[in-house]
């Protein structure tokens, strides 16, 4: 079976995973019926045959103790691998279960990924480890899923066999992450080997954060967001998993004047959605409730097309599952925000700055992990005296999960929600996803430290868009 090293970034997540401070990420999809679990079967059979991360785990290499990511070769997969049933909450505690249950060992012969399936809500929750997976890989997962399943036969299958046996011809590893041949610029040729030799001496100088950052008072880091765990022996901690999680909901009709809104600003959704939650964040926040005016705002970019349009030869297969991301970082200081359309202006012009003109730059700013040790680094930046980042967004766009490419279909979409674990980088995370049928879903997470001082923002913001008219 074919194998492939891990890169710097895929190391980070390992890392972050195997000393307990990240868990999974997931999409659910509610659908206007569920499959059989024949159909299931079947449809999973055909993809974990077609993308390797479906049938891989992170193991040592034997012969160089080199982390790489494997096929499973001694075991086959079998259906209740990966597909679970059960009964699922939403509120706090529901949510937060997911985080903190499904979190998938590495070097074991079993699968980094699970979908939990609740009949009553008719619901498909897609949980996977972000070190193969990213969110739009959960995305393009559901639409292979539905285009898969909406084009059986009905007498295809033998359901009594495995979903996957080691010696069966499937796809395998790219030899590569593409990121490794992704150039090195001239700058960053002599910024690496600088960086390194910081790190290694003084990494406090490398992380330390910005004294004028804001912060909230209650929020005390890293307490608030880990807790002891004996068993792991180089951090003595496991995250929390115990936030705060408020759903925001815009139907599909306030979605849509909200995109006409950002299409006559020329501004994207997300770089609406920042500007209002940092607006929000300035008018709802107590003086004495937080130090610092600085908001720092981490926005992940799906490098997919900056990869394609690189590597003109790049199968469009790898381009599908995996993580795939680059770190977009923009700071606004409290006092110069006023109004919130000027505000997605000036994060608009940063979005394309570092996604678009930048590119070159942005993707090297992510490889620079290669000049650290990643475990070194995950504990490092535990050690700083609060979050680098005030919030994250990371929003997957409109999907259709192929409703649009097939109205007809049996099996659609109607409704999708995607939500992250409790973050290292930031006080609070905010994972948008918006579909024909449902609108808009934002699940905003956040420390329970902060539940009294965070509620005038919540109400702000759902009072922001229940007072505008469908």
């Amino acid at each position: 079976m074919a194998k492939r090293t891990l890169n710097s970034l895929e190391r980070f997540y390992y890392y972050r995973g195997e000393l307990n401070v990240l868990s999974s990420i997931f999409v659910a999809v509610q659908l206007n019926k569920l499959p059989t679990k024949e159909q299931l079967f079947q449809t999973l059979k055909k993809l974990i045959e077609e993308y390797p991360q479906l049938h891989c785990n992170i193991f040592k290499d034997e012969t160089n103790g080199e982390l790489i990511i494997k096929s499973i070769e001694k075991r086959p997969i079998e259906f209740d691998d990966v597909v679970e049933y059960v009964s699922s909450r939403d509120d706090d505690e529901g949510i937060n279960d997911i985080f903190k249950n499904y979190q998938f060992p590495y070097h074991v012969e079993k699968p980094l990924w699970k979908i939990l399936i609740d009949r009553d809500k008719r619901r498909q929750t897609l949980v996977v480890n972000h070190v193969l997976f990213d969110g739009i890989s959960c995305v393009k997962f559901w639409e292979s899923f539905f285009m898969t399943l909406n084009d059986l036969s009905a007498e295809e299958g033998d359901n009594n066999e495995a979903l996957f046996s080691p010696q069966v011809d499937v796809n395998t590893v790219p030899v590569v992450h593409p990121y490794e041949n992704w150039p090195v610029t001239w700058k960053y040729v002599i910024l690496r080997p600088l960086l390194a030799t910081i790190f290694k001496w003084s990494p406090s100088a490398l992380l330390r954060l910005n004294p004028n950052l804001f912060q909230f008072k209650s929020y005390i880091f890293p307490s608030g967001l880990l807790e002891s765990k004996k068993d792991n022996m180089k951090t003595g901690f496991q995250i929390r998993n115990d936030n705060c999680q408020f759903i925001l909901k815009l139907s599909s009709v306030k979605l849509k004047r909200v995109l006409r809104e950002c299409k006559s600003n020329k501004v994207s959704l997300t770089s609406f959605l920042a500007s209002l939650i940092c607006l929000t964040l300035k008018n709802t926040s107590k003086s004495d409730d937080y130090k610092g005016s600085i908001l720092k705002v981490d926005i992940p970019m799906n490098t997919r097309k900056a990869l394609g349009d690189r590597f003109n030869d790049l199968d469009s297969k790898t381009l599908q599952l995996g993580n795939l991301v680059a770190s977009l970082q923009i700071q606004k200081d409290m006092n110069d925000l006023d109004d919130i359309w000027a505000a997605a202006k000036d994060f608009q012009h940063g979005l394309k700055l570092q996604s678009v003109d930048n590119i070159n730059e942005t993707i090297n700013n992510t490889k620079l992990l290669d000049v650290v040790d990643e475990a070194d680094f995950v504990i490092e930046k535990l050690k700083t005296n609060g979050p680098p980042g005030t919030f994250e967004i990371t929003n997957l766009g409109f999907q259709s999960f192929c409703l649009k490419e097939n109205p007809d279909a049996e099996f659609i979409v109607e409704d999708s929600i995607f939500n992250e674990p409790q973050s290292t980088a930031s006080i609070f995370t905010c994972a948008v996803v918006s579909t024909q049928l449902g609108g808009l879903t934002c699940s905003i997470s956040y420390p329970r430290e902060i539940k009294s001082q965070f509620q005038p923002f919540v109400d702000s913001i759902s009072n922001y868009f229940s007072t505008r008219e469908d």
